[in-house]
């Protein structure tokens, strides 16, 4: 097996070809939990790597997402294929169709120009400071969206996430509307909007592009 992280790069265990790999943020939030803020958490995803090549997998590829929030214990996952689930039930996302009456979470730091009409149209703001986590909270209706237009993001904060709010009925793109296949990689960078449905995820996504 192989495993990719933030903290260590990318580390093969055993011999032979990898057939799985672990794509993991140990504690996604770490400011959070050095100040004693009650919102962090541990991400892991996995991919089948026996039929693709290492370097070829993507985001697409993820198989099995989990998220924990450390300080609460809710446990979020999913499979491919398979649904999301929270604490064991089925994640259900917000069913919020008017982007002026939405909760978001979002990184602003960095793209102000661009997040200024969004602070205007929707109806609340939050910035949690746990990308993983907060992405969950598009899965489970706690958010109708999330966020991150910087391009900045770091794939391994995101890889089990996405896979969560997509199983849970939720729409994951890039700013611009394209479909996620970053490389499974420490070093690749993406930008980001997950919503609760295609709604939301539109009016937010044509927000952002005109500016």
């Amino acid at each position: 097996m192989t495993l990719i992280s933030e903290e260590i790069g990318e580390f093969k265990i055993g011999e032979g070809p990898s057939e799985v790999v672990f794509v993991v943020d140990p504690l996604d939030g770490t400011i959070n939990a050095l100040k004693n803020i009650p919102f962090y958490g541990i991400s892991i995803a996995i991919a089948d790597s026996s039929i693709k090549s290492l370097d070829s997998l993507t985001l697409r590829d993820i198989e099995i997402g989990f998220v924990k929030n450390l300080a609460t214990g809710d446990i979020y996952e999913a499979i491919k294929g398979e649904g999301a689930s929270l604490n064991g039930s089925a994640a259900v996302p917000s069913s919020k169709e008017d982007v002026t009456d939405s909760l978001i979470g979002a990184y602003v730091r960095g793209a102000m120009n661009k997040m200024n009409e969004i602070c205007k149209t929707v109806r609340r703001i939050r910035l949690l400071g746990s990308v993983a986590t907060e992405l969950c909270y598009v899965a489970d209706g706690t958010y109708d969206a999330f966020l991150d237009i910087r391009g900045n993001l770091r794939v391994v904060d995101i890889a089990a996430a996405k896979l969560i709010v997509e199983e849970a009925g939720g729409t994951v793109t890039d700013e611009h509307g394209k479909s996620l296949d970053n490389k499974l990689e420490v070093t690749e960078r993406t930008s980001l909007i997950a919503a609760c449905n295609p709604n939301i995820h539109k009016d937010i996504k044509n927000i952002t592009e005109v500016l």
